[in-house]
């Protein structure tokens, strides 16, 4: 089986783990990365950096990876627009605050039991929160 050139893909989104980053290559031209954690970075090929600060779940539950996502790909096919790097970039930020306000509204609720069905449900009141509060603010 021939090796997988990950170089020659465009308009990836790479999403690795603590342990996965130290694997993780320079980014080619059209290839992005999300470093989660405390706080998210969402960093581009050129170097351009996103830090998402916002509070999120008390706790680490597994799938919070796989959430985000398919987060991002709702909001990158649901985009009008070409994909640019602009798209990409807002798409990743804007999936990162819902994902950590869904698992911070999920924590309230449910504490140390959170699992990623709990973060799933609050998803789309994370959502709400976020664009209702970006619309007042325009």
């Amino acid at each position: 089986m021939e090796k997988l050139n990950i170089k020659d893909f465009k308009n990836v989104i790479f999403t690795p783990n603590k342990n996965e980053t130290k694997f993780l290559k320079p980014l080619a031209a059209g290839q992005y990365a999300i470093f989660k954690g405390v706080k998210d970075q969402i960093m581009s090929c050129d170097g351009t950096k996103i830090n998402i600060e916002d509070k999120s779940c008390g706790k680490r539950c597994g799938g919070q990876g796989d959430l985000l996502c398919g987060i991002i790909a709702s909001l990158i096919i649901k985009s009008k627009h070409t994909l640019t790097k602009e798209v990409f970039m807002n798409s990743m930020s804007l999936a990162c605050k819902i994902l950590r306000r869904a698992g911070y509204l999920a924590y309230i609720e449910k504490g140390v039991s959170t699992i990623s069905r709990d973060i799933i449900d609050q998803i789309p009141n994370a959502f709400n929160e976020i664009i209702f509060v970006k619309k007042l603010q325009n």
